[in-house]
């Protein structure tokens, strides 16, 4: 004889199923709820099946394998019910904080950007209008960054000369050049007008409307700590440098004159007999800034393309060398051309002037000084060295990415 529970033991069970709680812990986007293990999974042998919660837990995002973008919104939902606990973690278990919907079946959070690399820890439990409630985890990571670096020119405490543009250079380019140009900033005192520009895909510059008033201080910030920048980039660290600007010199050439004339603070201080480049390797017109100075330098032909063994060919020691420009023009002592300055341009395009001129003129002169050369129709251009000056305002502003 096969024996069967009387109907008292049958509603007793069923009684019990309603009242319990019903866990189950469901994958991302979808959610599940699985039978209590005890007592009721102990008598479904008897033909007693434990019900489930009607609600379901999702997250967004959904995918615990895929990374996310920095700017997605994190969100719990409880589908067929309301949600009763939500937390959400990051790495360092410092909870992320949100909001829940008045109808409470959805918990959106407040953090509107993610940390690039984070990964963060989601829990939730929700409850069916039977008040059957289930539970639901998952995890997700935000992707990494390409971290982007800044460099400044000048350097820090610096004193440089009237004419010397602020340089930023970035280890790689930046995706989205105005959030990067936003994030800079120039401070000085006295105030003075001047304006971003971008000189490459890699280098920004801050150049003044005019040149810099002697004796001004000068603070720039790069605010680029934890910025968003796009396209997988990020801001590396914040970079400050501070710089004051020496007394006004401004150097004139005259290429067809072949003379040098030293100003300072406005005042002719000095005319020194000079030679430049001749026929095939004439000197650039246009204003140039000394960008760095050397005592003594080795220079070689083959590094501006002349081929040894050319009639052309040298390889000499040279002091008192200020570069002008990255195609190789410099201020500097040449004794073996006296007899030729003041008169010819005989140079491979090098100001060069007797050894007591150079020295004098190096002891005088700093990086940052301008000198502008007349007298020749090849030009100067921007990326030849600092060669901002050689747009206008107009033309200097419109490089701008706030434009």
């Amino acid at each position: 004889m096969t024996w069967r529970p009387s109907s008292a033991l049958l509603a007793a069970v069923a009684g019990l199923v309603v009242l319990g709680t019903v866990s189950s812990c469901g994958p991302a986007l979808t959610g599940s709820s699985s039978a209590l293990k005890s007592p009721v999974s102990d008598l479904a042998s008897v033909g007693v099946q434990a019900p489930s919660s009607g609600a379901r837990v999702l997250f967004s995002p959904g995918d615990p394998k895929a990374t996310v973008n920095p700017d997605t919104t994190l969100k719990v939902v409880a589908s067929g019910g309301r949600l009763t606990t939500v937390s959400v973690k990051e790495s360092n278990g410092t909870d992320v904080a949100g909001a829940l919907s008045p109808a409470g079946d959805v918990w959106t959070s407040n953090k509107a950007t993610l940390p690039f690399g984070e990964t963060f820890t989601a829990q939730a439990t929700a409850v069916d209008p039977q008040g059957i409630s289930t539970n639901g985890s998952t995890t997700f990571r935000v992707r990494n960054a390409v971290s982007v670096k800044a460099t400044i020119t000048p350097s820090e405490k610096s004193v440089v000369g009237v004419g010397m543009p602020i340089i930023v250079r970035f280890n790689k380019e930046p995706s989205d050049r105005a959030s990067v140009e936003a994030a800079l900033s120039v401070r000085s005192t006295p105030e003075v007008t001047g304006s971003w520009g971008w000189v490459g895909s890699q280098e920004v510059h801050w150049r003044p409307k005019a040149y810099w008033p002697a004796g001004t201080d000068v603070t720039v910030r790069a605010n680029l700590a934890d910025l968003s920048i796009g396209n997988d980039q990020t801001g590396d660290a914040n970079v400050v440098r501070h710089f004051t600007i020496g007394q006004a010199t401004v150097i004139k050439v005259g290429i067809d004159t072949h003379e040098l004339r030293f100003f300072q603070g406005g005042a002719l201080v000095r005319t020194i007999p000079v030679t430049t480049g001749k026929v095939g390797f004439g000197t650039r017109s246009g204003i140039k800034v000394i960008m760095n100075k050397e005592r003594t330098r080795i220079m070689d032909s083959v590094t501006v393309d002349i081929p040894a063994g050319s009639s052309d060919a040298y390889r000499l020691k040279v002091e008192y060398a200020m570069r002008l420009t990255n195609s190789g023009e410099f201020l500097h002592a040449a004794p073996w051309s006296v007899g030729a300055q003041g008169r010819a341009n005989v140079s491979h395009g090098c100001t060069g002037m007797s050894m007591s001129n150079a020295a004098w003129l190096f002891e005088r002169s700093k990086i940052g000084d301008p000198v502008e050369y007349t007298g020749s129709v090849k030009p100067m251009t921007l990326t030849n060295g600092y060669g901002d000056w050689n747009l206008t305002w107009s033309a200097w502003g419109k490089r701008s990415a706030a434009v």
